[in-house]
Protein backbone atom coordinates (compact mmCIF):
# COMPACT_ATOMS: atom_id res chain seq x y z
CA UNK A 1 0.00 0.00 0.00
CA UNK A 2 1.22 3.60 -0.93
CA UNK A 3 1.72 6.29 1.21
CA UNK A 4 -0.64 8.95 0.84
CA UNK A 5 0.75 12.12 -0.15
CA UNK A 6 0.18 15.48 1.72
CA UNK A 7 -0.52 18.32 -0.19
CA UNK A 8 0.09 21.92 1.78
CA UNK A 9 -1.61 24.51 -0.23
CA UNK A 10 -0.10 27.96 0.06
CA UNK A 11 -2.23 30.54 1.38
CA UNK A 12 -3.32 33.00 -1.24
CA UNK A 13 -1.74 36.79 0.03
CA UNK A 14 -4.45 39.36 1.39
CA UNK A 15 -5.68 41.64 -1.07
CA UNK A 16 -5.12 45.38 0.18
CA UNK A 17 -8.35 46.69 1.07
CA UNK A 18 -10.33 49.25 -1.24
CA UNK A 19 -10.32 52.47 -0.60
CA UNK A 20 -12.83 54.57 -0.06
CA UNK A 21 -13.81 56.57 -3.13
CA UNK A 22 -13.17 60.28 -3.30
CA UNK A 23 -15.55 62.20 -1.19
CA UNK A 24 -17.53 65.13 -2.68
CA UNK A 25 -15.22 67.46 -0.44
CA UNK A 26 -12.19 66.28 -2.25
CA UNK A 27 -13.29 66.14 -5.81
CA UNK A 28 -14.59 70.11 -4.49
CA UNK A 29 -10.66 70.92 -3.46
CA UNK A 30 -9.25 69.15 -6.39
CA UNK A 31 -10.88 70.77 -8.70
CA UNK A 32 -10.58 74.16 -7.39
CA UNK A 33 -6.98 73.69 -7.30
CA UNK A 34 -6.38 72.30 -10.80
CA UNK A 35 -9.05 75.49 -12.14
CA UNK A 36 -6.27 77.46 -10.36
CA UNK A 37 -3.30 76.28 -11.56
CA UNK A 38 -4.88 75.45 -14.98
CA UNK A 39 -2.58 77.45 -17.29
CA UNK A 40 0.35 75.93 -15.75
CA UNK A 41 -0.89 72.31 -15.29
CA UNK A 42 -1.99 72.15 -19.27
CA UNK A 43 1.34 73.84 -20.69
CA UNK A 44 2.14 72.25 -23.73
CA UNK A 45 6.24 73.18 -22.50
CA UNK A 46 8.03 70.12 -21.66
CA UNK A 47 11.08 71.94 -20.36
CA UNK A 48 12.86 70.59 -17.38
CA UNK A 49 11.52 74.03 -14.85
CA UNK A 50 7.71 73.48 -16.27
CA UNK A 51 7.95 70.14 -15.46
CA UNK A 52 8.88 70.78 -12.17
CA UNK A 53 6.65 72.95 -11.64
CA UNK A 54 4.11 71.25 -13.13
CA UNK A 55 5.08 68.02 -10.27
CA UNK A 56 5.62 70.75 -7.26
CA UNK A 57 1.69 72.13 -7.96
CA UNK A 58 0.60 68.44 -8.40
CA UNK A 59 2.05 67.92 -5.45
CA UNK A 60 0.20 70.76 -3.35
CA UNK A 61 -2.77 69.50 -5.25
CA UNK A 62 -2.16 65.85 -3.25
CA UNK A 63 -1.69 67.69 -0.21
CA UNK A 64 -4.88 69.74 -0.13
CA UNK A 65 -7.00 66.89 -0.91
CA UNK A 66 -5.71 64.68 1.39
CA UNK A 67 -5.94 67.50 3.91
CA UNK A 68 -9.80 67.50 3.37
CA UNK A 69 -10.16 63.71 3.13
CA UNK A 70 -10.21 60.94 5.52
CA UNK A 71 -8.10 58.77 3.12
CA UNK A 72 -4.55 59.24 1.88
CA UNK A 73 -4.08 59.35 -1.73
CA UNK A 74 -1.25 59.40 -3.47
CA UNK A 75 0.26 61.61 -6.33
CA UNK A 76 -0.50 59.77 -8.51
CA UNK A 77 -4.05 58.29 -7.66
CA UNK A 78 -4.81 62.51 -7.32
CA UNK A 79 -3.50 62.80 -10.93
CA UNK A 80 -5.34 59.51 -12.00
CA UNK A 81 -8.50 61.18 -9.98
CA UNK A 82 -8.15 64.56 -12.56
CA UNK A 83 -7.78 62.07 -15.34
CA UNK A 84 -10.75 60.82 -14.97
CA UNK A 85 -12.96 63.86 -14.07
CA UNK A 86 -11.97 65.61 -16.77
CA UNK A 87 -12.54 62.82 -19.68
CA UNK A 88 -15.91 62.38 -17.64
CA UNK A 89 -17.02 65.93 -18.12
CA UNK A 90 -15.99 65.80 -21.88
CA UNK A 91 -18.08 63.29 -22.58
CA UNK A 92 -21.12 64.74 -21.13
CA UNK A 93 -20.62 67.74 -22.93
CA UNK A 94 -20.27 66.41 -26.13
CA UNK A 95 -23.14 64.37 -25.36
CA UNK A 96 -25.02 67.44 -24.66
CA UNK A 97 -23.79 69.25 -27.75
CA UNK A 98 -25.08 66.21 -29.66
CA UNK A 99 -28.51 66.30 -28.51
CA UNK A 100 -28.58 70.37 -28.33
CA UNK A 101 -28.02 70.20 -32.53
CA UNK A 102 -30.69 67.32 -33.07
CA UNK A 103 -32.81 69.86 -31.07
CA UNK A 104 -31.97 72.46 -33.01
CA UNK A 105 -32.41 71.02 -36.68
CA UNK A 106 -35.78 69.42 -35.27
CA UNK A 107 -36.79 73.48 -34.48
CA UNK A 108 -35.71 74.71 -37.77
CA UNK A 109 -37.54 71.93 -39.79
CA UNK A 110 -40.68 72.78 -37.82
CA UNK A 111 -40.25 76.11 -38.16
CA UNK A 112 -39.90 75.56 -41.75
CA UNK A 113 -43.00 73.36 -42.19
CA UNK A 114 -45.00 75.94 -39.98
CA UNK A 115 -43.58 78.51 -42.43
CA UNK A 116 -44.57 76.22 -45.64
CA UNK A 117 -48.04 75.61 -44.40
CA UNK A 118 -49.00 79.29 -43.87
Amino acid sequence: MASPEIVVLAEAPCKKARKQNFSRTEIATLTEKVEENLAILQSKHTNSITNQKKNELWSKIAAAVNAVGTEKRTLNKVKEKWKNLHSSAKKEKSQCDKYLVKWCESVVSCCASMKISS
